[in-house]
Order: structure tokens, then sequence, then C-alpha cells
């Protein structure tokens, strides 16, 4: 499975060029192969860590995944679930954080990191990723990891709510992600509001995010509402998911 994480900047959308992930070939949805790991994706969300290495507990001194960059999501790595102990380093290899994930064998997870230091914190998401689609349509899912912007909602621009009052993953992480929610085909503008007043505080501009059909996409927010500029800014980001069959 195919991920590619695209920069909403303008000056850096060509950075999905270089930022291609694979998921491993597991149903992602159910143990129905008896596979013995957990397939867990990593994604570096947090603006002052611009540069981490991720170990789990089978190993303190070679990382599972060295030089994960900010904004960045890495290939799905195998953990076994007994080993997800989880040690996240920065540049200095001190470690800013040090999670135990509750997974299970044959499920598929989202990892962020996110906030900043001294302050990082990480967010978990299970990825249940739809296996069929309806025609002409593909599916989208949403996750607030923005340590300020209060909850959310997401609409396309025109349309009702899709995902609504999605909270930071770091306090709430039970009520910080949507479902996967079917959606048209074709070129979409994802805005993203507070969910209180309905404001738009940040989008997915026109020709930034083509729907597919049968194809499914993360989206998340992170970053500090109020901030207008550099890397601590408000940003939406999104993942293509290819379907497994």
């Amino acid at each position: 499975m195919k991920r590619n994480i695209i920069k909403l900047t303008g000056a850096i959308l060509a950075l999905a060029a270089i930022s291609a992930c694979h998921k491993d070939n597991t149903d992602p949805n159910n143990n129905n192969n008896g596979d013995t790991y957990a397939h867990i994706q990593l994604v570096d969300a947090s603006p002052s860590e611009q540069n981490c290495d991720f170990y789990d507990g089978g190993s303190a001194t070679n990382p599972i995944t060295p030089g994960a960059y900010y904004l960045l999501a890495t290939d799905y790595r195998q953990v076994l679930p007994a080993q997800a102990a989880f040690t996240v380093k920065d540049f200095t290899r001190t470690a800013i954080t040090t999670p135990t994930l509750s997974v299970t064998a044959g499920g598929v997870y989202t990892f962020f990191i996110c906030d900043t230091f001294p302050n990082v914190t990480y967010v978990l998401t299970k990825d249940t990723v739809p296996t069929s689609l309806p025609a002409s349509t593909g599916a989208l899912k949403f996750v607030n990891v923005s340590p300020n912007a209060g909850p959310l909602s997401y609409r396309i621009r025109g349309g009702s709510i899709l995902a609504s009052n999605l909270q930071y993953g770091g306090t709430h992480p039970n009520a910080c992600a949507s479902s996967f929610i079917n959606v048209p085909q074709g070129y979409q503008v994802i805005e993203v509001l507070d969910a209180n007043t309905l404001q738009v505080i940040d989008s997915l501009p026109l020709y930034t995010l083509s729907v597919d059909a049968g194809k499914s996409y993360t989206i998340w927010t992170g970053g500090f509402r109020g901030i207008n500029s550099g890397d601590n800014r408000i940003q939406s980001f999104y993942t293509y998911d290819e379907i497994v069959q």
C-alpha cells in the first residue's frame, strides 16, 4: 500500500515526489492470516522535532526508523505487540517521549508525535481502511493533532459537515479521529473549521487533493492556531492510502 504525504505550502508541494511510503500487504482490518505483528506507520507532526529516531522494545540501540523528518510519514513497520514500548529520540539522541502502545497482532496503526519540546506527546490511531467503496467515491478520515486549535470539524467547501468536534489527540485520544467517510471523486477543497463557531481556520486548497474513486485518504491538522508563519503555524496535510483488496 502506497502513501504520499504532501506539505500544503505551495513551494514544497514537490515534497510528494520524495516522500512515498509503502504499506505492507496485510489486511488492515483484521488478523485473518495468522499475522503475529502489528503494523505501525510513524509520523513526525511535532514542529520542534525536525529529525527523530524511533525505537521499539526489541532494540535500544538500532532505531526501526532513523531520521524521520517533520511532516513526513514512514513506511509501515512490523512490531511485535509485546515490543510496542516505543522510545522517540531527537537529533541529540535524547528521549523525548517513551509511550507503551496498546496494539494487537494483525492491526494497522498510525503513530503521530505532536506538540513541541518539552511537551512532545503522541497520538495513536487505528487505520481501519475500507476494503470496498461505492462507484465514483473515495473515503476520507480526519485526525486532530493540533495542541491548541480546540475541537475541529471538517467539510468539503459548499457541503455539509463530514466530521465534527474532533478533539486534540494528545489529551483526548479516543475522540481525535473520525472513521473513513465516503465522498465524491474529483478535486475537493477541504475546510478545517472551529467546531464551536464554524469559522474556517485552515484548508486543503483546490488542486491539492484529488479524490480518486476507490481510494482512501487520511487528513490531519497540526501546528498551533494563532501562529501565521514558520513551522509552528497551523497546517493540514493528507496521506493517500491504496485500498487493500
